[in-house]
């Protein structure tokens, strides 16, 4: 069975204790099955690097830690 996503906002966010209690009693790992992502509100759209103001922007985390736009990387 997929894994379903669901909106948390300031009025439910105070549940997440109890839900990671109850995900731990069944015998689940709570950090897989509780985890959190906040990237669903992006909008789907071409990327662009050289727009004027890029959507959404795509980073690759280099091995010394440092950001680098995905575009001044690849060939």
């Amino acid at each position: 069975m997929p894994l379903k996503s669901i909106v948390i906002d300031e009025q439910t966010r105070s549940l997440l204790p109890q839900l990671r209690e109850l995900v731990e009693t069944a015998g689940f790992d709570t950090q897989y099955y509780t985890a959190e992502n906040d990237s669903f509100d992006l909008p789907y759209d071409a990327y662009d690097p050289k727009a004027r103001k890029p959507r959404t922007q795509i980073e690759l985390r280099q091995q010394n830690g440092d950001l680098i736009e995905l575009s001044q990387k690849a060939p």
